[in-house]
């Protein structure tokens, strides 16, 4: 619920934030310009983080991060808007209504559609180990889709500034099996290899599946 409740706050208040941001720093134009860099540089730095595969080890920071380019967009639609220039304008007000009308659509009559489209994206499960790796295990798919499994995450951080991490080995499945049941889960630090496994029982037939995640060194 909290990624929900982050990116549905994102939706309905950074169009906001952006018309107070211009309202509020009418007579100093060199604060509005220093905060208005301050979100480029740290919505550059959540996109290249995505696009690389780094995140804080925070969930909701890292939810907060992605929802910031939004903001962005939503300041520039803004400044756009206050051009002096008459094409600019009339562009921004058109920007306004699609990407506005789109978010507060969503966040309203599409709400649903943001909380099914989220759910395979929220942890389920993760686990630390002292050598910096870290376990997390996340469903895919729900009552109403086509396919149904679970997704597995391997990260690693720094043990003595656990604030970073990278990804380090993905992997999805799919079955009843793995989407029913929570994976049990045995590390070898040697080897650097997790053992997943599983046991589905439906009417009287019992299947066993397991997995092995090996890191390269």
């Amino acid at each position: 619920m909290t990624e929900f409740t982050i990116i549905l706050v994102a939706i309905w208040a950074y169009p906001i934030l952006g018309f107070l941001l211009f309202q509020f720093t009418k007579p100093n134009e060199v604060i509005r310009n220093r905060i208005i860099g301050t979100i480029t540089v740290i919505s550059f730095t959540a996109i290249i983080g995505y696009l690389v595969n780094v995140s804080t080890t925070s969930t909701e920071l890292d939810w907060l991060f992605f929802t910031i380019p939004y903001l962005l967009i939503s300041i520039l639609l803004w400044r756009a808007f206050y051009h002096n220039t008459k094409a600019i304008k009339s562009l921004a007000v058109f920007g306004m209504a699609l990407i506005f009308g789109l978010g507060y659509f969503s966040g309203s009559l599409g709400i649903l559609g943001i909380g099914l489209g989220i759910g395979d994206y929220q942890t389920d499960a993760e686990t630390w180990y002292d050598t910096g790796f870290i376990y997390k295990e996340t469903s895919l798919g729900n009552a109403l889709a086509d396919y149904r499994g679970k997704r597995v995450e391997i990260s690693k951080t720094i043990p003595w500034l656990p604030i970073i991490e990278w990804e380090v080995k993905t992997k999805e499945y799919f079955g009843r099996a793995v989407y029913k049941n929570r994976l049990e889960v045995e590390f070898d630090s040697d080897k650097k290899e997790f053992y997943l496994s599983t046991i589905d029982q439906f009417k009287d037939s019992t299947k066993f599946w397991a997995d092995t995640l090996k890191i390269e060194h």
